[in-house]
């Protein structure tokens, strides 16, 4: 069994689900194909998780290696249509007092 780690991938499924796709930057879009080839490859591979783009491999890594504050920046919400940024939002809820 692999688990499928897709990233955004062209597919219908943001027409109909009425999602805007506009504030998604254009290098983070797969194509579908690319998708299934690599999560087959990954499979014949015996491979547990299947990543495909090297832009989300490193992201995954990113995301899991280094400081959460090195990491932050980065980060947005694709669905905030105005595209404002809530850093003080986001450090309050990532704040390491919670834990």
């Amino acid at each position: 069994m692999t688990a499928v780690l897709p990233g955004y991938t062209r597919t219908e499924f943001h027409s109909r689900a009425r999602i805007s796709t506009g504030n998604f930057p254009a290098w983070m879009w797969l194509s579908p194909s690319r998708v299934a080839e690599t999560a087959l490859r990954d499979l014949e591979r015996g491979r547990t998780v299947s990543i495909p783009g090297t832009r989300y491999r490193l992201l995954c890594w990113a995301l899991k290696h280094l400081p959460r504050p090195a990491v932050l920046p980065w980060c947005w919400d694709p669905s905030d249509a105005t595209g404002s940024d809530d850093r003080a939002l986001a450090d309050e809820r990532h704040s390491p007092t919670e834990r």
